[in-house]
Protein backbone atom coordinates (compact mmCIF):
# COMPACT_ATOMS: atom_id res chain seq x y z
CA UNK A 1 0.00 0.00 0.00
CA UNK A 2 1.37 3.80 -0.95
CA UNK A 3 0.11 6.84 0.78
CA UNK A 4 0.04 9.58 -1.16
CA UNK A 5 -0.88 12.86 1.52
CA UNK A 6 -1.60 15.99 -0.33
CA UNK A 7 -3.37 19.21 0.12
CA UNK A 8 -5.74 21.48 -2.49
CA UNK A 9 -3.33 24.09 -1.67
CA UNK A 10 -0.53 21.62 -2.89
CA UNK A 11 1.01 23.17 -6.47
CA UNK A 12 3.39 19.90 -6.80
CA UNK A 13 0.40 17.34 -5.40
CA UNK A 14 -0.86 16.99 -9.02
CA UNK A 15 2.54 17.19 -10.45
CA UNK A 16 3.49 14.06 -8.41
CA UNK A 17 0.14 12.12 -9.16
CA UNK A 18 0.82 12.29 -12.98
CA UNK A 19 4.25 11.34 -12.00
CA UNK A 20 2.84 8.06 -10.61
CA UNK A 21 0.76 7.30 -13.43
CA UNK A 22 3.30 7.60 -16.03
CA UNK A 23 5.78 5.07 -13.91
CA UNK A 24 3.30 3.00 -12.29
CA UNK A 25 4.05 0.57 -15.47
CA UNK A 26 7.87 0.48 -15.59
CA UNK A 27 8.11 -0.01 -11.65
CA UNK A 28 5.55 -2.81 -11.48
CA UNK A 29 3.71 -1.16 -8.56
CA UNK A 30 1.36 -3.38 -7.53
CA UNK A 31 0.34 -1.74 -4.72
CA UNK A 32 -3.00 0.62 -4.73
CA UNK A 33 -1.80 4.14 -4.23
CA UNK A 34 -4.16 5.95 -1.41
CA UNK A 35 -4.58 9.61 -1.82
CA UNK A 36 -5.04 11.43 1.71
CA UNK A 37 -6.15 14.88 2.18
CA UNK A 38 -4.26 16.18 4.90
CA UNK A 39 -7.12 18.90 5.32
CA UNK A 40 -9.46 16.90 5.60
CA UNK A 41 -8.07 13.59 7.26
CA UNK A 42 -5.52 15.34 9.72
CA UNK A 43 -6.05 12.28 11.85
CA UNK A 44 -4.08 9.92 9.22
CA UNK A 45 -1.36 12.48 8.47
CA UNK A 46 -0.45 13.34 12.17
CA UNK A 47 -0.56 9.69 12.60
CA UNK A 48 2.10 9.18 10.34
CA UNK A 49 4.02 12.62 11.54
CA UNK A 50 3.57 14.26 7.91
CA UNK A 51 4.43 17.99 7.70
CA UNK A 52 5.15 18.55 4.36
CA UNK A 53 3.07 17.89 1.07
CA UNK A 54 3.49 16.01 -1.15
CA UNK A 55 4.96 13.34 0.66
CA UNK A 56 4.90 9.21 -0.40
CA UNK A 57 4.59 6.42 2.18
CA UNK A 58 5.14 2.82 1.37
CA UNK A 59 6.01 1.07 4.81
CA UNK A 60 9.19 2.43 6.28
CA UNK A 61 10.10 4.03 3.11
CA UNK A 62 9.14 8.02 2.89
CA UNK A 63 9.99 10.43 0.28
CA UNK A 64 8.68 14.19 0.84
CA UNK A 65 8.41 17.78 -1.01
CA UNK A 66 8.95 16.98 -4.48
CA UNK A 67 10.22 17.46 -7.70
CA UNK A 68 12.40 14.69 -9.14
CA UNK A 69 12.54 14.18 -12.73
CA UNK A 70 12.25 10.41 -11.94
CA UNK A 71 10.13 8.66 -8.55
CA UNK A 72 11.87 5.62 -9.23
CA UNK A 73 15.79 7.13 -8.74
CA UNK A 74 13.99 8.73 -5.50
CA UNK A 75 11.66 6.33 -3.69
CA UNK A 76 11.19 3.06 -5.54
CA UNK A 77 15.29 2.05 -5.97
CA UNK A 78 15.46 -2.03 -6.12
Amino acid sequence: MILLFTSDHCAWCDVLKMMLDDESGELGIPETVFEVDVNRHHHIAEAYGILVVPTLVAGCRRSQGFPHTRISSRFFSK
